[in-house]
């Protein structure tokens, strides 16, 4: 029932490890609310006696601090001058194993855990290295030394020293003591596995690929980097999903994905049923595709490849480089650009299919570019596909030595323009 005093925490591993504490004023609270032990920060702890573990373990704390604290667990009335081990969510001290006199201690002077979340605390020691970790397989800080693995028998105390200070503000969920270093993998799938029970989605990332586990499309695969946008979104601020460690951006279960900020994107795969609503900002992504829908409202997108059914209703779509436009591609506003740099000898618009521009084909140029005399430039590639609508389309005036290859604009099926090796522009 909840607000009831915990006297027992039974060990669920078989092996009868029960946390116990007899003192009705020291007894913990259980909080229903969140399936919670719930430390006053004032007396209450809790131990086991006769706890058994060596130096090599894996410890596994799920908890939300209600404000700072020293201790989560010890093995020993004080491991500073006693075998054993403490982990601290704090910075002093963040970890400490101790043994047959020889220790190893991680201390960034950081205090790591955080206040007023649900956080998932992980120690752990091999042989060679001592780490701890916060929600991820990824160690935040580790500290070399090696020390002998002895079994040490002893008291372990939750949320105190030795029942006498150091006592815990907040709440306890789940502890997991392994008496093992597990390997990255395991402790991703520890990781996942306390994600989806205490239901921290969207603060762990198991497997340390950068993506939070709700956006995960493998959340225990690290060398799978999709990221997942399943329900309707609306992004305001600005995100570098690349940098993030994203290798795709996929938008699916009939999810609208509204753009309103700066973004820095991978690949984006639209499925079918699904949107992207590009408002505004400056958006970079190398590559739109899939059987969804992509719109550019009022955002400048700097792409190479869309092959996504696409609207244009005002906004820039630029490119540096080369621009694939598929058969879905309508444009009734806004600004096309082809940018001609110096870096590059041919510089194209392919189309995959006919497209229809109604607002600006600009073709602009470096500040930096130096024309070079005999260079071939080939700038439109119709691939015997049309160019319809009624398009304006400027030329800059530097472009004099380039010869330009003759691919003709088809507009409302009858009016051709040709780029013949000057900038003037031919109509017939």
């Amino acid at each position: 029932t909840d607000g009831d005093a915990v006297n027992q925490w039974n060990d669920l591993s078989g092996n009868s490890n029960n946390m116990i504490q007899s003192n009705n004023d020291s007894k913990p609270s259980y909080v229903s609310a969140s399936n919670g032990v719930d430390f006053d920060g004032t007396n209450d702890s809790m131990k086991v006696t006769d706890f058994e573990l060596g130096s090599i373990m894996t410890t596994f704390v799920v908890s939300k601090l209600d404000a700072t604290s020293s201790i989560f667990l010890e093995h020993s009335i004080d491991t500073n001058s006693n075998s054993g081990f403490y982990f601290s969510p704090e910075g002093t001290g963040n970890g400490l194993i101790r043994n047959s006199g020889s220790y190893v201690l991680s201390m960034d002077r950081n205090s790591w855990f955080g206040i007023g979340q649900t956080n998932v605390g992980i120690l752990k020691y091999d042989g060679t290295e001592l780490s701890y970790h916060k929600n991820s397989v990824n160690a935040a800080f580790t500290n070399p030394g090696t020390i002998s693995n002895v079994t040490i028998t002893d008291d372990l105390y939750l949320f105190s020293r030795a029942e006498s200070q150091y006592f815990g503000n907040g709440q306890i969920f789940e502890i997991l003591i392994f008496n093992n270093a597990l390997t990255d993998t395991e402790i991703t799938k520890v990781n996942y596995y306390l994600s989806k029970k205490w239901g921290l989605e969207s603060s762990m990332d198991s497997d340390g690929d950068g993506i939070k586990d709700t956006y995960d499309k493998d959340p225990i695969d690290a060398t799978n980097r999709v990221y997942v946008i399943d329900t309707n979104t609306t992004l305001t601020s600005t995100v570098n999903f690349t940098s993030m460690g994203a290798s795709e951006i996929e938008v699916t279960n009939n999810a609208v994905l509204t753009i309103q900020a700066d973004m820095t994107f991978p690949t984006v795969n639209i499925n079918a049923q699904s949107q992207v609503i590009l408002n505004s900002g400056i958006i970079t992504g190398p590559v739109f595709k899939g059987s969804g829908d992509l719109t550019l409202n009022n955002a400048t997108l700097y792409s190479s490849e869309i092959n996504v059914d696409t609207t244009q209703t005002s906004g820039h779509l630029r490119t540096n480089s080369t621009l694939n436009l598929p058969a879905g591609f309508s444009q009734t506003g806004g600004a096309l650009y082809l940018n001609i740099t110096n870096s590059t000898d041919i510089q194209n618009l392919i189309l995959q299919g006919n497209i229809q521009l109604n607002g600006n084909l600009n073709i602009t140029k470096e500040s930096s570019y130096v024309p070079i005399p005999g260079r071939k430039f080939q700038l439109i590639q119709l691939n015997d596909y049309n160019i319809s609508g009624s398009t304006t389309v400027d030329v800059p005036e530097l472009l004099k030595s380039y010869d330009w290859n003759t691919h003709p604009l088809i507009l409302n099926g009858s009016t051709r323009v040709i780029f013949s090796g000057h900038p003037s522009i031919g109509v017939e």
